[in-house]
């Protein structure tokens, strides 16, 4: 029998856990500054809807569509990721008031 190849050792599993911090924090820093940046879409998608020319809907629609909505998805996945290395982001916060909430009215 031949022996069995050892295949090569994933990085991440021998890291050490100052290192993980480190990752963390660096993730928590590009989700703040991809909520910052989703913050100005949404409010820029505001103001073009509320200034009434006859191109502002579709205007306001695609960035709506396709930068904001798609932001806050990669933004959820972002969270689950910070998450798991201990982390927590604005989106873990909001998850936490409104479970709160809905436990709260269930009693």
């Amino acid at each position: 029998m031949s022996p069995i190849p050892v295949s090569p050792s994933i990085p991440i599993i021998k890291d050490s856990e100052q290192r993980l911090a480190k990752m963390r924090g660096r993730l928590e820093g590009i989700f703040h500054e991809l909520h910052t940046i989703h913050a100005v879409i949404v409010v820029g998608a505001e103001t073009i809807t509320n200034q009434g020319s006859d191109f502002d809907p579709e205007v306001s629609c695609v960035l709506t569509r396709c930068a904001a909505d798609k932001l806050h998805g990669q933004l959820k996945s972002l969270t689950f990721v910070i998450e798991q290395l201990g982390g927590r982001t604005e989106y873990t916060e909001v998850r936490e008031r409104a479970a709160a909430m809905q436990g709260g009215q269930a009693s």
